[in-house]
């Protein structure tokens, strides 16, 4: 049992406006840096919390579409659909995770990154992705 207290008064939120979106950087290159940094962290956050020894080898499985999208779609918003295989997918590197979900300067609203599972020599981030972009 880790000795770390959490709580959700903990986290904090921050409420972004529509002027700080028009400034962010969306570049591939950028987010692959971005999806490092939160999947590092996730990393580490879970590693407080838990007895198993987290590997720093990072694996991916990607989970997409994993959002209600029946209702109005909110100006500038995008549903993008491709032929993908399947709605799960499982990567060795960041940049396979971009390729499949950096589509012409779109990406996923919202993705859920938690650790999934730790098999000894590498860690499992899952990330949970939105179907809007």
């Amino acid at each position: 049992m880790s000795k770390y207290k959490y709580s959700a008064e903990q986290i904090k939120v921050i409420h972004i406006d529509d002027e700080v979106y028009e400034n962010l950087d969306f570049s591939k290159n950028n987010f692959e840096k971005s999806l490092i940094q939160a999947v590092n962290r996730a990393r580490e956050f879970t590693q407080k919390y838990v007895t198993n020894n987290l590997p720093n080898e990072i694996k991916f499985k990607v989970y997409l579409n994993c959002s209600y999208d029946e209702h109005t779609m909110r100006e500038g918003e995008l549903r993008i659909t491709r032929d993908w295989e399947n709605e799960i997918y499982e990567f060795n590197t960041p940049a396979e995770v971009v390729d499949l979900i950096w589509i012409e300067g779109k990406i996923p609203e919202w993705i859920n990154v938690k650790v999934e599972s730790e098999n000894g020599e590498s860690t499992t981030v899952a990330l949970i992705c939105c179907g809007r972009f």
